[in-house]
């Protein structure tokens, strides 16, 4: 068993769904409504998922590839709430097909996901064999998961830093850039590890600070620690500016 199961080819966008029921090609549509089909998708498939378990993600995919296309991947914080959502839906129809729900090996997607489509650089396109996952407004995600994503049930809150400030490790080594959780640090609610792909040279054009970092000179290595305290505006407006760089 998994804590994550998978419901092959489940989401179809407007545009599928149109060229489906008619067989004629789909017109434009409009963005808008492309994403509050989506945010509708999200939020009944998570109310639904909810009744087997405590859901700690959803994603769904974005590719073209058919082992990849509209899948649906959920991870539950135990193996138990998988497999109650496995035997429920398995079977069961939805917009008129029968689904197959599995257990997915995946339970690492930061692993599993396309860094370079969340960077929009994937040059493999809607065919690659990593997953391109579709992004949902921040406040939706909130709203779905609060801090349950990034806190397992009754597990004691992140360990803030020094004093009364929260301590902001960057480390600019890895080439991804989370910024629900930087959104998140602002908010004052969780202590976050943002990982951006930043040259030595742009990191102290950006912070007006130099880094002794050894290799930094050649290497796109930096490391940034700073605390920002609740209500101080400077010290926020400056982790602001360090966001808009990337």
């Amino acid at each position: 068993m998994s804590q994550t199961i998978v419901i092959p080819n489940m989401y179809q966008t407007p545009a599928q769904q149109y060229q489906l029921q008619t067989g004629n090609p789909p017109p434009l549509i409009d963005a808008a409504q492309v994403e509050e089909h989506l945010v509708d998708f999200y939020e009944d498939v998570c109310t639904e998922l909810s009744n087997f378990g405590d859901l700690e993600e959803l994603h769904v995919c974005n590719n073209l590839g058919d082992h990849l296309m509209g899948n649906v991947y959920a991870k539950f914080y135990d193996e138990d709430g998988a497999a109650d959502a496995q035997r429920a839906l398995h079977g069961r129809f939805y917009a008129k097909r029968a689904l197959i729900c599995e257990f997915s090996p995946v339970t690492d997607f930061r692993e599993a996901r396309c860094r370079q489509f969340d960077q929009r650089e994937c040059t493999r396109g809607g065919y690659c064999n990593f997953m391109h996952l579709y992004k949902i407004p921040h406040e939706v995600e909130r709203k779905l998961f609060g801090n349950a994503r990034r806190r397992k049930p009754n597990s004691p809150p992140a360990r803030r830093g020094g004093g009364d400030g929260m301590a902001v490790i960057m480390n600019l080594m890895k080439g991804v850039l989370v910024i629900e959780d930087a959104r998140d640090l602002l908010e004052g609610n969780a202590n976050m590890i943002l990982v951006v792909d930043i040259g030595p040279e742009k990191f102290r054009q950006v912070t007006g600070t130099r880094t002794d970092h050894p290799g930094t000179d050649h290497v796109n290595v930096a490391l940034l620690q700073m605390f920002i305290t609740p209500g101080n505006e400077k010290e926020k407006d400056l982790f602001l500016l360090l966001l808009q760089q990337w």
